[in-house]
């Protein structure tokens, strides 16, 4: 598979070298490209050129994050498949917009989350599968980031929260404080997960020279663990994704989508309004799809509608008495206006649903 690499930086050349040493797949182009022997005809001008660059079937969407929402919207558009580096921008809304693209262009995207596919947690998940840890359960994950000044909610808590929702489920009540306070802590975050009435899960990230990860998980039946040290030189994280992402394209059921991504970033936001309001946050989740998009779309419309009736026509009665006549005729505009919204809403007949995908 040829890729095209967005992004100049440490991650991306780690994506280039991976995608140079594994046999089934080449890098075809980067963008921007930092090598000074490349003329302008083997190097792309810009990033609408690099998509259209010749054989290519596939994107690694990185450089910088506030960037990313618009690479990713431009993959998807041009129907490319890609491997989105986790996060996709400040929040959820890239996911959202392109999580429709593969009914519309073919265009497959995968989040950069390896950590769920770590073959050290088999143990783990075997037995959550088998049922040997029992109720309550309880998921500890302690994570040290190497120095620095980045978000920790965006940064890190969204990759490890990914993990503990592989894990346990979906999380329904998230309850998060950070040093500095506010709502993008820097040195240390802490965030306690719920996961139905059974199961919880606590995030603690710090800062440290050294950096690690351990999961433990206990329950009446015992305790498993997972460390970060013991399987670092067991697995590759991108040639993990790498297959992940052939298994996806292939549609080989890697039980694995953008889905997950989103979930994720969703977590991360729900992280951050905790920290900005100091209380707990209930989570409540909608599956993305042309129906659930079609309903959002008009419940805006019709409260605009609803906003624009309470206004035009307390002014059509005021009109006479004000000695605008004329304004008397702008609520005869109501009735046309609620059969055409009325009449909107027959669209939803040809709006697909989840289950006919």
């Amino acid at each position: 598979m040829r890729f095209l690499i967005v992004g100049v930086g440490p991650e991306e050349d780690a994506w280039a070298d991976t995608i140079s040493r594994t046999p089934a797949h080449e890098v075809a182009v980067r963008f921007p490209n930092r090598s000074l022997e490349d003329s302008e005809s083997t190097s792309p001008k810009d990033l609408d050129d690099a998509l259209a660059w010749p054989g290519l079937q596939a994107v690694v969407v990185g450089g910088p994050i506030e960037e990313r929402p618009e690479v990713l919207r431009k993959t998807a558009a041009a129907g490319l498949n890609a491997i989105a580096l986790h996060p996709p921008g400040l929040n959820a809304d890239p996911y959202y917009q392109v999580a429709l693209s593969r009914h519309e262009t073919g265009s497959f995207v995968v989040p950069d989350l390896p950590a769920r596919f770590d073959p050290g947690m088999s143990e783990i998940k075997l037995a959550l599968r088998s049922s040997q840890v029992g109720r309550p359960a309880e998921l500890l994950i302690d994570v040290v980031e190497p120095p620095g000044d980045g978000d920790l909610v965006l940064l890190s808590f969204s990759r490890w929260a990914d993990v503990a929702r592989s894990l346990l489920g979906e999380v329904t009540t998230i309850s998060a404080f950070g040093e500095p306070p506010g709502e993008h802590p820097t040195q240390r975050l802490t965030a306690q997960l719920r996961v139905g009435d059974d199961k919880r899960a606590e995030i603690r990230i710090e800062r440290g020279t050294t950096p690690s990860a351990k999961i433990v998980l206990n329950g009446p039946g015992g305790r498993w663990s997972w460390s970060s040290d013991e399987s670092r030189d067991l697995w590759d994280p991108r040639e993990l994704m790498l297959r992940v992402f052939a298994d996806v394209v292939g549609d080989a059921g890697a039980g694995f989508d953008l889905i997950d991504g989103t979930r994720a970033m969703e977590l991360a936001e729900g992280a951050a309004r905790s920290l900005r309001r100091g209380r707990t946050i209930d989570l409540h989740y909608e599956k993305v799809s042309e129906e659930a998009n079609f309903k959002t779309v008009m419940t805006s419309v019709g409260c605009m509608i609803l906003l624009g009736i309470l206004v035009t026509l307390p002014l059509a009665l005021a009109g006479p008495a004000l000695g605008l006549d004329w304004l008397i005729y702008a609520a005869y505009a109501i009735p046309p206006i609620l059969i055409a919204f009325g009449l909107l809403q027959l669209l939803k007949l040809g709006v697909r649903r989840p289950e006919d995908r």
